[in-house]
This record gives structure tokens, sequence and C-alpha cells, in this order.
């Protein structure tokens, strides 16, 4: 139950975030809303998927990555579209450089859970601290750090331009 709970937090708290990046980044709320949405509706489905499943299931690490990656992607969406739009116009900011290592960081994380690194590779040295589990919430961490610092680079573009 404490498994598909916290999961199904996952997926809630991640329309917040798409929200909250997309509000910073589309110029309309037809980008917002369709960010939104589709977070919305991939949160939902993983909602009803994993309350559907029978007591005590464990997905394999490499489909809960790709599981739980399909929401992430719909809030990194748009700090790729923000770097895309740096980038095709080459005034880069630090916005860019921000988005790129957020999805390092992302993928690095969950390359690390689905591949049990580093306790799969190291029998028994890696049991009680900086096992997979405990590595990939550190550089959950460390994306979320990023956004923030995305946003505040946002806003403070924002206050150059209206000041």
């Amino acid at each position: 139950l404490w498994r598909r709970l916290d999961q199904i937090f996952i997926f809630l708290v991640s329309i917040l975030l798409a929200f909250g990046l997309s509000w910073h980044v589309y110029s309309s709320w037809i980008g917002i809303a369709l960010n939104t949405s589709a977070a919305a509706a991939v949160a939902v489905g993983a909602c009803r998927e994993l309350m559907a499943l029978p007591p005590h299931f464990q997905r394999h690490r490499g489909a809960m990555v790709m599981f739980v990656g399909t929401v992430v992607m719909c809030y990194w969406l748009p700090m790729g579209y923000k770097a895309a739009q740096e980038l095709s116009s080459g005034s880069i900011t630090a916005c860019a450089p921000i988005a790129v290592l957020t999805f390092a960081v992302l993928q690095i994380g969950g390359w690390v859970f689905a591949a049990g690194f580093p306790e799969r590779f190291f029998p028994y040295t890696f049991d009680l601290a900086l096992f997979s589990h405990q590595l990939m919430h550190v550089f959950a961490c460390a994306a979320h750090v990023l956004e923030y610092w995305f946003v505040w680079e946002l806003y403070k573009q924002s206050a150059l331009h209206t000041a």
C-alpha cells in the first residue's frame, strides 16, 4: 500500500510541477493548458493502473523508470522548449544549460535505479547506504533544485523586462 501511495504522490505532484514550469515558459494559456492536461492525463492513467494492480505486485525496475518517466517528461517539456528557443535564437541564458543539466541528472538517476547500481555490481557492500534507491532520490532532489533555479532565472528575466 505504501509503495502505491508513494507512486501516486509522484504522479499527482508532477501535475503541479508541469503547471508551474509551463506558467513560466509558455506565453499563452493554450500551452499551459495542454502541458498540464497531458501531465494530468498521464497521472490519472497511472493512478488507475496502480490501484488495479494485485496486492504485493512489484514492477520491474526498468519498467518503473519508464512508467514514472512519462510524467517526468511532461514537466521537463517546458524546460526543453525554453532551451530549444534559446538555442535557436542564439541568445543563451542560464536556462538552456540548466534544462540540459536537469535532463541529464534525471536520466542518470533513472539509470542508477533501473540498473540497481551499485548494489547489483558490488553485493553486500551498499546494502545500508548509497544503494540505488537512495541514489535515485539524491538525483531527483538535485533535479528539483535545478528546476527551482530554472524558474528563478525565468523570474529574473521577466523582472528585467518589466523594470
